[in-house]
């Protein structure tokens, strides 16, 4: 059951030991820049992998980023296991998500029958 010390918050002017005062170290990165570095390290795949890729997909070139990779192999999944996600995932990374519109417009007019309560005149 609630009551009224759980229900009003207690600010900072009343417990001020619970500010934090230096919030993120300076020159911190945030999540979006790491994960792009992570993506742009270099990949080099095991030989049994690439001669494997190579069979498949010609004129590979010999280092790939991780980004590069991934993509090559959310191709892969989609050619081979017929993956529909996998290929709506590569589309949209290439070319952008479809828009979806809605149309809003009536073609044929819009009728509204307005019935009366019967007991609204007695």
């Amino acid at each position: 059951m609630a009551n009224k010390e759980n229900i009003i918050g207690k600010g900072f002017d009343v417990h001020p030991e619970n500010i934090n005062r230096k919030g993120y170290e300076k020159g911190l990165p945030n999540r979006s820049t790491v994960a792009k570095f992570i993506l742009s390290l270099e990949y080099i795949p095991p030989k049994e992998a690439m001669d494997l890729l190579k069979k498949q997909y010609k004129n590979l070139p010999k280092n790939f980023t991780i980004e590069e990779m991934a993509t090559l192999m959310q191709a892969k999944k989609s050619i081979d296991d017929q993956d529909t996600a996998a290929y709506k995932a590569l589309m949209d990374s290439a070319h952008g998500a479809p828009k979806q519109e809605h149309e809003h417009t009536r073609k044929e007019p819009l009728t509204i029958n307005v019935i009366r309560d019967r007991n609204q005149n007695k």
